[in-house]
């Protein structure tokens, strides 16, 4: 059995080229990415330091199942790492031009789209909850709806529904 490392590193949404560059690295120590156990636990595999190149791409088309996606960059020719939800890791040999598989341009573009609908996500129910939570205080009389809590409620129903909105039209474009 090989030897495995777990390292904690946090990159945030649009860092993925500064993710690539550490995972060449690491890779240059001989330390090569086998897993992510979550978006910042990296699980290595001690071997030979090798010059691989990485791919980080975020599967924006729900339509396309995920093997018809993994075959399309076996055809460039990557090898499938591991995913973390959206975000799939593959690794290229030192001599392959990863420019020409995925820029980074198109790579920011996905990122920060998706990153987006994440934090439209939660502002609106982090604003749904605290109008629910005011709703239930005023009911049981410990707590007076303020002005305050219906903007929590607008704020939230805004956030849900342009949320919702961009996920309809991602649908509709694919």
């Amino acid at each position: 059995m090989k030897e495995l490392k777990k390292v904690f590193k946090v990159f945030i949404c649009g860092q993925e080229e500064k993710e690539c560059n550490w995972l060449l690295e690491m890779s240059k120590k001989g330390y090569h990415v086998v897993k992510l156990s979550y978006p910042t636990c990296y699980v290595f595999e001690i071997g030979e330091p090798r010059n691989y190149k990485y791919i980080i791409d975020i599967k924006a088309n729900s339509n396309i199942s995920e093997s018809e996606y993994l075959n399309s960059y076996k055809e460039k020719p990557c090898e499938y790492i591991t995913n973390f939800k959206k975000c799939y890791y593959f690794r290229c040999d030192e001599n392959i031009d990863t420019n020409q598989i995925v820029t980074m341009e198109v790579l920011k573009e996905k990122s920060l789209a998706y990153c987006s609908q994440i934090i439209l996500a939660i502002v609106g129910s982090i604003n749904m909850a605290i109008f629910s939570i005011t709703l239930i205080l005023s009911i049981f009389n410990l707590e007076k709806i303020h002005v305050t809590s219906f903007s929590n409620l607008t704020i939230g129903i805004m956030c849900l529904a342009v949320y919702v909105a961009n996920k309809n039209k991602q649908q509709y474009a694919e």
